[in-house]
């Protein structure tokens, strides 16, 4: 009996997708500043600041991250 042996192929950051990749903790305090700045331009209230704040520190992808800033604008 032959047995059959696939390389494995491991993803590097150019085969990967801008979503898929984890986010850093500098990434995480650059929406962070982001959001502070939003508020003090007066685009989001303290409660609002507070729940975006915490869904950035707990944001895995960059996706993720996007998400947080998506009702922001550019």
């Amino acid at each position: 009996m032959s047995r059959v042996y696939r390389r494995r192929r491991w993803q590097t950051s150019r085969d990967m997708d801008d979503s898929s990749i984890l986010a850093s903790n500098a990434d995480r305090e650059r929406v962070v500043a982001r959001l502070a700045q939003a508020h003090v331009d007066g685009l989001l209230t303290v409660d609002e600041l507070d729940q975006l704040t915490g869904e950035a520190h707990a944001a895995r992808t960059r996706s993720d991250l996007d998400l947080v800033c998506a009702n922001l604008p550019a």
